[in-house]
């Protein structure tokens, strides 16, 4: 279990746990992709819709301390996050894939150049 500050408030997180205790997004917080685009440093919480084209996006270099949570809510396209400046844990790359509807990542920036998965809900590849 850690934490992270969001908001100025402390929040607690734990790896491979499906929860985040506390954590509620408002609305300015939520992006919703249905075409591509760029995740900017202030958004938190982005749906990425297939529904009638793959969503491509792409994420500037992590930064230390950033929760980010990114879900697909349609996948009838696949749909794709590509870390520019930095990979997802090293090793797994930095493009996500998400190919089914609900498959989420939650992340967390530990470096300039790493986020790291705290979660991979479904089956989210990494190339």
């Amino acid at each position: 279990m850690g934490a992270v500050r969001r908001n100025g408030k402390w929040v607690e997180y734990r790896q491979n746990v499906e929860f985040m205790r506390g954590v509620k997004f408002s609305p300015s917080e939520i992006s919703v992709f249905t075409a591509d685009g760029q995740v900017t440093e202030d958004m938190v919480y982005v749906e990425l819709d297939g529904t009638s084209t793959g969503v491509d996006v792409t994420i500037d270099a992590p930064t230390r301390g950033r929760l980010l949570v990114i879900t697909c809510t349609d996948a009838s396209n696949n749909c794709t996050v590509t870390c520019t400046a930095g990979d997802f844990d090293g090793a797994s790359g930095n493009i996500a894939t998400f190919d089914a509807a609900e498959e989420t990542i939650v992340v967390l920036g530990i470096s300039a150049t790493r986020f790291v998965v705290l979660e991979n809900i479904g089956t989210v590849v990494f190339t």
